[in-house]
């Protein structure tokens, strides 16, 4: 919120199942939406600071959100959101970039 970076978070397709396992043993989707993050991030921001959802405040909380937070799920070419079997596309590993400005 204070350095006012770019955040860019790419998310499981709901319900992908890697593999032949079940939803029992391995559900990478977890049932989190592109929007249940971003408000999930945007409590965590009031919560911390407070002033950010109050109107006049600079950058408003809103064009920060717009301009800054970038949440979709995952994707291949021409956007298609399953492998050629038909099964959904999810990704275990978490990845984590640092520089200069922030750790993300």
């Amino acid at each position: 919120w204070r350095r006012q970076v770019s955040v860019e978070i790419v998310l499981s397709n709901p319900h992908s199942i890697p593999g032949n396992l079940t939803p029992l043993e391995a559900n990478y989707g977890n049932g989190w939406s592109c929007v249940d993050v971003a408000a999930e991030i945007i409590k965590a921001v009031i919560k911390q600071f407070p002033d950010a959802k109050r109107e006049g405040t600079e950058p408003s909380l809103r064009s920060a959100i717009i301009g800054k937070l970038r949440i979709s799920y995952l994707r291949r070419n021409q956007g298609r959101n399953t492998w050629r079997d038909g099964k959904t596309l999810g990704m275990h590993a978490k990845h984590f970039i640092i520089d200069d400005i922030c750790t993300y």
